[in-house]
């Protein structure tokens, strides 16, 4: 139940023993359709980049992968409306093929896009992560800006890429120790190349508590260099001297880490996550993970007197507000 403000500095709801919210986590494209209009609280986050591999002769350093978007926000739901959802692969890791002096052959992929599209609604759309840049036979590359995500790291020498709306920079490349800067999070821009080691990803975002259940998402990959190379974030895929990078974790949007001498690793697919009250009935299609989050309606009363009292509905217990917490008083009678 919401919150009820009875008379004298006093309030009624319930506490976290009761779950408020279902979660439904689109690990897969698919397609939503509530019975009733509601409010959806909504996370969409594209697929990861992948990472830039290194395959000059001498050690250059490489680019992680930048997250794809994330973006997290509310929308007013139509009732017997279907809402597809779209969830966006992650971007392979650059140089699988011969190396040549072509930035291309080098380069991650772009991840690919998320989204929430239905009759009467705005589609929700966040882009895939831009790729790293990896250096070739001859050349330093820089990462790659796609859309509204973050951008990917550069490789020695060169720039990381522009984040977009929903994401961050990726890491410059070090010109003096030929290392890669890590992808660009959600959280945070990708951090520089530095000597000799490969910078770190961005970090993640954590959805918000209240509505949803999921850890850190959406961090960049991690660069390479002939030092340390550097970690992903939130589910990043780490840089690799000695072997293909290990991918991005599925599902969270995340970069993949950048390499040396193997293909780059890939981006991790994105997701889709929408919260609303347990009260509503729905169907569904496509790979959907069903949860449920729940919320203490204490934590919504604010600004209120020392002394102020709460009685939560569903056991029965007392509380008063000491100026900064709630403190049980015992059980109502």
């Amino acid at each position: 139940m919401a919150v009820t403000a009875l008379s004298g500095q006093r309030w009624q709801g319930a506490s976290n023993a009761v779950g408020n919210y279902t979660v439904l986590n689109f690990n897969g494209t698919g397609s939503f359709t509530p019975e009733s209009g509601t409010t959806i609280y909504y996370v969409v986050v594209g697929g990861g980049a992948g990472g830039g591999r290194d395959g000059n002769a001498a050690q250059r350093g490489a680019g992680g992968g930048g997250a794809g978007a994330y973006r997290e926000s509310n929308f007013t739901a139509v009732a017997d409306t279907a809402y597809t959802i779209t969830v966006g692969d992650g971007g392979a890791g650059g140089g699988a093929g011969s190396i040549t002096a072509a930035c291309s052959s080098v380069a991650g992929e772009d991840g690919d896009d998320s989204s929430i599209a239905g009759s009467g609604l705005s589609t929700i759309t966040s882009n895939g992560g831009g790729y790293g840049g990896g250096h070739s036979n001859s050349s330093g590359c820089s990462g790659n800006a796609n859309g509204n995500a973050s951008g990917g790291g550069g490789s020695g020498h060169s720039s990381g890429a522009s984040g977009g709306t929903y994401g961050n920079d990726g890491g410059e490349g070090s010109g003096t120790s030929l290392a890669g800067g890590g992808g660009g999070g959600s959280g945070s821009i990708g951090a520089s190349g530095s000597t000799p080691n490969g910078g770190n990803g961005g970090s993640g975002t954590t959805p918000s508590a209240t509505y949803f259940t999921s850890s850190a998402i959406a961090g960049g990959g991690g660069g390479n260099g002939s030092g340390t190379t550097g970690s992903g974030q939130a589910g990043g895929g780490d840089g690799n001297q000695g072997a293909i990078p290990t991918a991005a974790t599925a599902n969270t949007g995340s970069g993949g880490g950048a390499s040396r001498n193997y293909q780059a690793g890939d981006g991790g697919s994105g997701v889709v996550i929408l919260s609303f009250s347990n009260s509503v009935s729905y169907a569904t299609t496509g790979t959907v993970v069903v949860g449920s989050t729940t919320q203490d309606d204490k934590t919504t009363v604010t600004d209120v007197p020392v002394g102020s009292e709460f009685e939560q509905t569903n056991d029965y217990k007392n509380y008063q507000f000491d100026g900064t917490n709630w403190v049980e008083r015992g059980t109502a009678i």
